[in-house]
Protein backbone atom coordinates (compact mmCIF):
# COMPACT_ATOMS: atom_id res chain seq x y z
CA UNK A 1 0.00 0.00 0.00
CA UNK A 2 0.91 3.44 -0.62
CA UNK A 3 -0.45 6.36 1.06
CA UNK A 4 -0.13 9.62 -1.08
CA UNK A 5 -0.54 12.84 0.71
CA UNK A 6 -1.44 16.22 -1.61
CA UNK A 7 0.43 19.27 -0.56
CA UNK A 8 -2.21 22.30 0.79
CA UNK A 9 -1.39 24.48 -2.46
CA UNK A 10 -4.44 25.98 -3.49
CA UNK A 11 -5.52 24.03 -6.70
CA UNK A 12 -7.46 20.66 -7.73
CA UNK A 13 -5.64 17.54 -6.65
CA UNK A 14 -5.63 16.24 -9.68
CA UNK A 15 -3.63 18.58 -11.30
CA UNK A 16 -0.45 17.72 -12.77
CA UNK A 17 0.64 20.38 -11.32
CA UNK A 18 0.25 20.07 -7.46
CA UNK A 19 2.78 18.55 -4.98
CA UNK A 20 2.53 15.46 -3.28
CA UNK A 21 4.35 12.77 -1.24
CA UNK A 22 4.30 9.02 -1.78
CA UNK A 23 4.66 7.04 0.90
CA UNK A 24 4.72 2.89 1.28
CA UNK A 25 3.30 1.58 4.26
CA UNK A 26 1.28 -1.06 5.96
CA UNK A 27 -1.00 0.42 8.46
CA UNK A 28 -2.72 3.97 8.09
CA UNK A 29 -4.91 5.68 10.87
CA UNK A 30 -5.35 9.25 10.69
CA UNK A 31 -6.11 11.54 13.46
CA UNK A 32 -7.28 15.12 13.88
CA UNK A 33 -6.23 15.90 17.33
CA UNK A 34 -4.06 14.72 20.07
CA UNK A 35 -5.16 14.38 23.75
CA UNK A 36 -7.53 17.30 23.88
CA UNK A 37 -4.98 19.68 22.30
CA UNK A 38 -5.74 20.67 18.67
CA UNK A 39 -2.87 19.56 16.53
CA UNK A 40 -2.19 19.43 12.80
CA UNK A 41 -3.60 16.28 11.00
CA UNK A 42 -1.79 13.70 11.02
CA UNK A 43 -1.34 10.35 9.48
CA UNK A 44 0.78 7.41 11.61
CA UNK A 45 2.26 4.90 9.54
CA UNK A 46 3.14 1.50 11.40
CA UNK A 47 4.29 -1.96 10.49
CA UNK A 48 7.24 -1.21 8.23
CA UNK A 49 10.25 0.65 7.22
CA UNK A 50 8.21 4.10 6.81
CA UNK A 51 7.27 4.26 10.25
CA UNK A 52 6.04 7.41 11.91
CA UNK A 53 3.75 10.52 11.86
CA UNK A 54 3.41 12.55 8.89
CA UNK A 55 1.68 16.07 8.98
CA UNK A 56 -0.87 16.80 6.50
CA UNK A 57 -1.59 19.85 4.82
CA UNK A 58 -3.89 18.50 2.25
CA UNK A 59 -5.84 15.92 1.60
CA UNK A 60 -4.35 12.25 1.65
CA UNK A 61 -5.22 9.11 -0.48
CA UNK A 62 -4.57 5.36 0.16
CA UNK A 63 -3.33 3.44 -2.79
CA UNK A 64 -3.11 -0.27 -3.39
CA UNK A 65 0.09 -1.93 -5.15
CA UNK A 66 -1.82 -1.27 -8.58
CA UNK A 67 -2.16 2.92 -8.09
CA UNK A 68 -5.76 2.50 -7.03
CA UNK A 69 -7.63 5.03 -4.43
CA UNK A 70 -9.06 2.64 -1.61
CA UNK A 71 -9.67 5.20 0.84
CA UNK A 72 -8.64 8.68 1.61
CA UNK A 73 -8.75 11.57 3.77
CA UNK A 74 -10.22 15.03 3.02
CA UNK A 75 -7.85 17.59 4.89
CA UNK A 76 -10.34 20.46 6.35
CA UNK A 77 -8.01 23.39 7.47
CA UNK A 78 -10.34 24.99 9.61
CA UNK A 79 -10.12 22.46 12.10
CA UNK A 80 -6.33 22.85 12.68
CA UNK A 81 -6.85 25.85 14.85
CA UNK A 82 -10.29 24.92 16.05
CA UNK A 83 -10.16 24.71 19.35
CA UNK A 84 -11.24 21.58 21.36
CA UNK A 85 -13.69 20.56 24.35
CA UNK A 86 -12.66 18.41 26.72
CA UNK A 87 -14.95 15.49 27.81
CA UNK A 88 -16.21 16.25 31.94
Amino acid sequence: MFLKIMSGENIPDDTTDKAYRLIECHNIQFYRHGFGYPTQPTAVITGGLNDGEYPLTGNAYVLNNAGKTIDSYSFDPSVVDAPVEADT
